[in-house]
């Protein structure tokens, strides 16, 4: 996006649970969010107050100005797509982007009500991003072909910039 001439900026939960701002790639602003919930409950406890403060946190900071396109990377942040429709609907983003790296667990898909909430959520979004072409075989056979036209294969592979990366 940043070749493209767009403003880009990342906003993201790291699992040191720390606030700040940094730079990152090609002078990408960075801003890391802190969870205050994850001092009231430890490992896998309060997950739902865990991820209901990480939503808002999120969705105050796309608030603060007018967005192009709002990237959501992960199946985490799919909760957050409904309120991203509603604020594209509004005007306030252009664009809905998801972007998937894995699917769901075999255990979810094989709930009927949860695959049609995953596929509901992914017709939500301007495009959605995969791994690879399996996967975005499956989501479109799933969908019978509804949702395949607007996912983008996007193959994790290692580039010279990742090799520089400190490790």
């Amino acid at each position: 996006l940043k070749d493209l001439g767009r403003r880009v900026e990342i906003l993201g939960l790291e699992y040191a649970n720390r606030s700040g701002r940094t730079t990152v790639y090609d002078a990408v602003p960075a801003t890391a969010i802190r969870l205050w919930s994850r001092g009231w409950f430890t490992r896998g406890r309060g997950v739902a107050v865990k991820t209901l403060e990480m939503y808002v946190r999120f969705l105050a900071a796309i608030m603060r100005e007018k967005r192009d396109i709002v990237w959501c990377h992960n199946l985490e942040l799919g909760g957050l797509v409904p309120v991203l429709a509603i604020l594209r609907a509004c005007g306030r983003i252009r664009q809905i982007i998801w972007d998937q790296h894995e699917l769901p667990a075999d255990s979810l898909l094989r709930n009927r009500a949860y695959k049609a909430l995953y596929l509901w959520l992914t017709a939500r979004c301007d495009r959605v991003v995969m791994a690879n072409r399996e996967r975005r075989d499956l989501v479109a056979a799933w969908s019978g072909g509804s949702v395949g036209e607007r996912v983008d294969v996007l193959e994790n592979l290692p580039d010279s910039q990742f090799a520089t990366l400190p490790v």
